[in-house]
């Protein structure tokens, strides 16, 4: 990725972007098929908040997508939660989100990034081998339910 071609910034989420925030991955989890109720959400929003992992960007002072950094290894980290709302898709910005977050990573000193998408979903597979990622396999899961 040319980084001279991103148009936005990527700063950390604050507490006063949860409530919005919460509203998004309640979007994120409806459009991935992904049960959770609403104080399941508010935890997640409040504790990645807090732990500083996830990541908004911003393009002419707009929210316009958002990126968190998951599992982290002794080599490397895990990009997850992409999303971007439906009246800023198809402009680039979840690509450079990815992008920037992805560098972010690399500079930490990580050898590698990973991230799960969706098999199912071409566009975001697109945006993240344009990137750089490569397919290194496949895997499911499972939910034991009670």
């Amino acid at each position: 990725m040319n980084y001279k071609n991103v148009r936005g910034k990527l700063r950390t989420a604050r507490k006063p972007d949860e409530g919005w925030l919460h509203e998004w991955f309640k979007q994120f989890y409806k459009e991935t098929n992904e049960v959770h109720g609403g104080n399941e959400i508010a935890r997640t929003v409040k504790n990645l908040i807090r732990s500083e992992r996830t990541f908004i960007y911003i393009v002419d002072g707009e929210n316009v997508s958002m990126v968190s950094r998951a599992r982290n290894t002794p080599n490397g980290a895990a990009v997850n939660g992409v999303f971007t709302p439906a009246p800023y898709r198809r402009q680039g910005y979840a690509t450079e989100a990815v992008s920037l977050l992805s560098k972010q990573l690399l500079d930490e000193g990580n050898r590698f990034c990973a991230l799960y998408t969706d098999l199912a979903n071409p566009s975001s597979n697109s945006i993240y081998q344009k990137i750089g990622f490569k397919k290194a396999g496949e895997s499911l899961v499972y939910h034991l339910m009670e």
